[in-house]
């Protein structure tokens, strides 16, 4: 909330804007990225093996 709070001022928003893009990339990009190799037959697979 806080970042949509620097958004919303008009002084801060680029600032606001990097921070969401920083929070962007190391949390929702890697949980992504893990989802996506969890829901891989072809990895699950070789990973039971």
């Amino acid at each position: 909330m806080a970042v949509i709070g620097l958004l919303a001022s008009q002084k801060s928003y680029f600032q606001g804007l990097g921070y969401l893009l920083a929070y962007n990339v190391m949390f929702i990009l890697p949980l992504i990225a893990i989802l996506a190799l969890a829901s891989n037959r072809v990895v699950t697979t070789k990973l039971h093996q």
